[in-house]
């Protein structure tokens, strides 16, 4: 089982090859990557969350909701 002390050795060599972190409070970072991306890092023993922003969401209601509605029939089937 992965412990803190794991999680956050690991972190701490993103560190040196281009990546920023920051605990923002006990078992959560903040990963920010030279695109200017970030990833959240949630650790809540023994699972790991990561979190990443893939897109935007569109700001036209009629795209938006298509949208949803695909993502759902990916999840039901094909994810």
């Amino acid at each position: 089982m992965v412990t803190k002390d794991d999680l956050q050795s690991y972190i701490d060599r993103l560190d040196t090859n281009g990546f920023t972190s920051t605990e923002v409070e006990p078992d959560l970072w903040v990963l920010k990557i030279t695109d200017g991306a970030e990833v959240v890092i949630n650790y809540v023993p023994p699972v790991v969350i990561l979190r990443v922003r893939v897109m935007e969401v569109p700001a036209d209601e009629e795209k938006r909701l298509a949208l949803f509605q695909h993502l759902l029939e990916l999840n039901a089937r094909d994810m």
